[in-house]
């Protein structure tokens, strides 16, 4: 049997496949987000991706994809995989959800994403419950996308000389990153149809800074830090169950940045001792093998 499992987060794809259990290929390409993207270029984006892997056909499959929550958001995908492998048994799902598959491949637990995005996400009686997950203009609280937009408007700050943090390395390390000359030419990076992922991607240089002891970098990480305890204590803290199964953290913030992970981790085992942390190391996309050979 041959399945896929697809990790479409919002700024990078990850999809691994498997053969009788042991994994052939495993390829990365760019979004498959919706939202993030016009609808034809994520479906091209996905289209390059299986051209990548280059297996002609699969038995099942299963998507996690962010902003993926509406019937109609699935059948995009769901009518795309019918088209391109007809045979294929495919599973469309929120990329939240599919972070609280477990090594049993049962769902269960809770799960913090921060990436591009964030969000807060659990089940219980099999019900899913979901905090945060509103996208970049009201949301993603504790994301890349927040840091580095925080780190733009201190920018503008800096560089109109009303900032408390005029010597901050930000202003210079990002304005090399984004490969301007000013704070107002980031609005043409905003004209982008990517210009999410592009935003986000300089987080790693706040983490940078912050370790370097950058007063702002260390700023704008705490309060990323304190956004995203905000979400996964109102979900634990409501919902005693959740406080004695299987939590996991999951995304580019909380896997790379020492200093939100950190924060966040240490709060956790001080107010929640019982909680389980998932250290299965399996990716996102092995989540979504999982759940496409459970539905077969």
């Amino acid at each position: 049997m041959i399945v896929f499992g697809i990790d479409g987060g919002g700024t990078k794809t990850h999809l691994k496949v498997e053969k009788d259990n042991k994994i052939i290929k495993e390829v990365f390409g760019e979004s498959i987000n919706i939202h993030s993207n016009t609808i034809d270029k994520a479906l091209d984006n996905l289209n390059k991706l299986f051209e990548k892997a280059n297996i002609e056909h699969f038995d099942a499959g299963c998507m996690g994809i962010a902003g993926v929550r509406t019937s109609d958001e699935k059948n995009i995908f769901k009518d795309f995989i019918k088209n391109k492998f007809p045979k294929t048994n495919i599973r469309i799902e929120n990329d939240a959800l599919i972070t609280l598959v477990r090594e049993d491949s049962c769902i269960r637990g809770s799960s913090i994403i921060s990436g591009t995005g964030s969000i807060a996400v659990a089940i219980i009686d099999n019900k899913v419950i979901t905090l945060g997950g509103y996208g970049h203009i009201i949301g993603d609280e504790g994301s890349a996308y927040a840091i580095c937009l925080d780190s733009i408007k201190e920018m503008v700050k800096i560089e109109e000389k009303r900032s408390k943090y005029n010597d901050s390395l930000i202003y210079k390390n990002l304005l090399d990153f984004y490969k301007i000359k000013s704070t107002r030419d980031i609005l043409s990076i905003l004209k982008e149809s990517s210009y999410k992922s592009k935003i986000a991607k300089a987080a790693p240089i706040i983490t940078k800074l912050a370790i370097e002891n950058d007063t702002l970098a260390i700023s704008i990480l705490d309060k990323a830090s304190n956004d995203i305890i905000s979400l996964i204590d109102s979900l634990l803290s409501k919902n005693k169950i959740l406080q004695n199964q299987e939590i996991s953290l999951r995304g580019g913030v909380l896997l790379n940045d020492v200093i939100v992970r950190t924060k966040v981790i240490n709060f956790l085992k001080a107010n929640y001792p019982n909680l389980i942390f998932d250290n299965s190391n399996m990716s996102a996309a092995d989540c979504a093998l999982l759940l496409a050979k459970k539905s077969k």
